[in-house]
């Protein structure tokens, strides 16, 4: 993994995304292990990137699976479960203590350091964006979503309306789509924004 720089970003939380229950994959994701990286699971590969990124981090878990986190990670549980990660979000963004949080699943490990670095980078000094997520090479929205302090108002806003699905109401909280162009990622094969959802995906990701 490409380490984006050699001081985390002491404005930015890196909230880690690991409540999800994986009915989908049929084995809990976080802890599963890919020779694509260098053996370690999904979620020490994503703890490692956003550790290299963000001087503070967070990770979003449900109750029972509080034990075993990530080395410097404090715990937000998901007091929803079954509800999608949406109000785990809200209930992190009203804990946060930097003016900036970056948020991203375990379970996309072809997510390039540099490349998220240079988007938060961006965000910071050039948007005016209250919250932005990414989309993909067919506009399909995903991570990462990046925010900033002051959207937790509208997203919290947007749960007590009883909206909890994940983009639409990020959409209605005020969040925009990004599109990054290829030289701002890795565009190689498999995407940059692979996310593994079902066995088939990681048979992707161990064939490259």
């Amino acid at each position: 993994m490409t380490i984006a720089n050699d001081c985390p970003a002491v404005n930015w939380t890196g909230l880690l995304l690991a409540g999800g229950q994986s009915k989908r994959m049929g084995v809990d994701k976080r802890h599963m292990v890919s020779a694509s990286l260098d053996g370690r699971s999904l979620m020490e590969h994503a703890a490692a990137l956003l550790a290299s990124l963000c001087g503070h981090l967070q990770i979003l878990v449900a109750a029972d699976h509080e034990a075993n986190l990530p080395d410097g990670f404090s715990a937000i549980i998901d007091r929803t479960p079954g509800q999608g990660p949406l109000p785990a979000i809200s209930d992190a963004l009203q804990q946060l203590q930097t003016p900036f949080a970056v948020v991203l699943p375990v379970d996309m490990p072809c997510l390039d350091a540099a490349s998220v670095a240079a988007w938060m980078s961006s965000f910071e000094n050039h948007s005016r964006e209250t919250a932005q997520f990414t989309l993909d090479a067919s506009q399909r929205p995903t991570f990462p979503l990046l925010i900033r302090q002051e959207f937790r108002t509208s997203l919290a806003a947007e749960l007590e309306s009883g909206q909890v699905r994940l983009f639409q109401g990020l959409r209605a909280a005020g969040a925009v789509g990004f599109a990054p162009k290829c030289d701002q990622a890795d565009c190689s094969n498999p995407s940059p924004f692979l996310n593994l959802n079902r066995p088939a995906d990681l048979e992707r990701l161990e064939a490259e």
